[in-house]
């Protein structure tokens, strides 16, 4: 099935709200990724699995076969990422 991918994008606290808003939408996980993102939260911990917006439609995308030319041109962690989770990458 070729299906559109909507991600949802915003702060730890809101995640429970913008799931209700889209409960009506098919959920789909991703492996346990690692993220190259060097984050540091003041406020609280970090959570485990937590990928930066532009990893996350990447991995999907690869995940899902789709065309992922261009997608990490502008992310500075790019070869990271792609080397921190070459176990997950279909050939």
């Amino acid at each position: 099935m070729n299906c559109g991918l909507l991600v949802l994008d915003g702060t730890w606290r809101h995640v429970e709200p913008m799931q209700r808003a889209h409960a009506a939408v098919p959920v789909r996980s991703l492996p346990p990724l690692t993220t190259a993102y060097p984050r540091t939260s003041k406020v609280r911990s970090d959570p485990d699995g937590g990928l930066a917006t532009i990893e996350a439609i990447y991995a999907a995308y690869r995940l899902l076969g789709r065309d992922t030319s261009g997608l990490l041109d502008h992310y500075h962690w790019a070869a990271e990422f792609v080397e921190l989770n070459r176990q997950f990458w279909p050939n």
